[in-house]
């Protein structure tokens, strides 16, 4: 098997149940332009063709995979990291920039689901030393410094760019790499 850019990503949510799930779909409806105060939200989201899906501002930050018990046991994650996984030969691996291409397709942030949280629109988008760190320090606290010690304010559109590519596309291939060659 070869397992190649977002191995893991934003859909591998560990164990996303229908309750914790719907204040996302709720802000998608937001995102598509239907009240989340409307009580046909949902109704009128299924009427939505794939199309309109795909060219909704935002449509790739709320993608999340359903733990239903039925059709899918366990998140992606959890499968790899305690064996559920088959064992097949794997190449897995990502890419040196992959957060660049979000940064220029018009991602605001280099933490995706961080940003699309009320908490950093203060900070959004991320495109200035300023903005960054303090989205940098509201996200990550008391570890800031630290974290800026490895992506730093004063470059903050490649910053962002190698945060976003290293926690969204790195480790997920780490992780699945070291669960393999268990």
């Amino acid at each position: 098997a070869i397992i190649e850019s977002m191995p893991l990503g934003i859909c591998s949510s560990q164990n996303v149940t229908m309750e914790e799930a719907a204040p996302t779909g709720a802000a998608f409806g937001v995102a598509m332009g239907f009240s989340e105060d409307d009580p046909d939200q949902l109704k009128k989201m299924k009427k939505v063709s794939f199309q309109e899906v795909l060219i909704t501002p935002g449509s790739n930050q709320f993608s999340t995979i359903l733990i239903d018990g039925d059709s899918m046991e366990t998140d992606a994650i959890t499968g790899f990291v305690e064996g559920e996984n088959h064992k097949v030969p794997v190449i897995v691996g990502s890419n040196a920039n992959e957060g660049g291409l979000q940064y220029n397709t018009g991602a605001p942030y280099p933490v995706f689901i961080a940003g699309i949280s009320p908490a950093f629109s203060q900070y959004l988008p991320v495109n200035t030393s300023e903005n960054y760190e303090g989205f940098v320090r509201q996200l990550f606290g008391s570890d800031a410094d630290k974290v800026l010690s490895f992506y730093p304010a004063d470059t903050p559109i490649e910053s962002g760019q190698s945060m976003l590519t290293d926690s969204f596309f790195t480790v997920g291939a780490q992780i699945i790499a070291e669960a393999m060659a268990n």
